[in-house]
């Protein structure tokens, strides 16, 4: 999600008015030292283009033409990140997915009793001169987790995932 630009998406609205769009996966943009990085897909097969079914076809021609503010600009990222205060978007740097585990995934898990994965962490000395114990990572739930629980809810509805 974090590498797909606006000239990634393809859209085409035919004679009727009916939409269709596909992704083209290319790259991938991964944070490091506060910079944005480009790079290539882990392997070959990663390159690869995926169709989107009609009504979410819809729902991205829509986004284009009235949210995303640089939809003009086909190396802009195509989904900016979201800040609190304004501005609302920033089209310099793509959705930060780490952001997105630690404010909203994991704080979401751990409300509902469920365990959320979270790095090691080393013993810190507070200001008043305490000391905060070392944590060992925990092994929860991931975001990328849920690619898999959403493939087995479809698989056992009767979904085709491969044609």
């Amino acid at each position: 999600m974090q590498g797909l630009e606006v000239r990634d998406l393809v859209l085409t609205v035919g004679a009727d008015g009916s939409t269709k769009a596909s992704i083209r996966l290319q790259r991938t943009k991964t944070r490091r030292h506060r910079e944005w990085i480009t790079d290539t897909p882990k392997s070959k097969t990663s390159k690869r283009t995926v169709p989107l079914p009609p009504w979410l076809a819809q729902r991205m021609h829509t986004y284009l033409n009235t949210v995303h503010p640089h939809v003009n600009t086909p190396t802009a990222v195509l989904w900016p990140r979201r800040h609190v205060v304004k501005p609302p978007l920033d089209c310099a740097a793509p959705l930060d997915l780490n952001g997105l585990q630690s404010k909203i995934i994991r704080p979401a898990l751990e409300a509902v009793g469920l365990p959320a994965s979270r790095p090691a962490q080393p013993a810190t000395v507070n200001r008043d001169g305490t000391t905060t114990p070392a944590q060992a990572a925990t092994k929860g739930v991931r975001l990328h987790d849920l690619r898999h629980t959403a493939a087995v809810l479809w698989l056992m509805a009767g979904v085709h995932l491969c044609r």
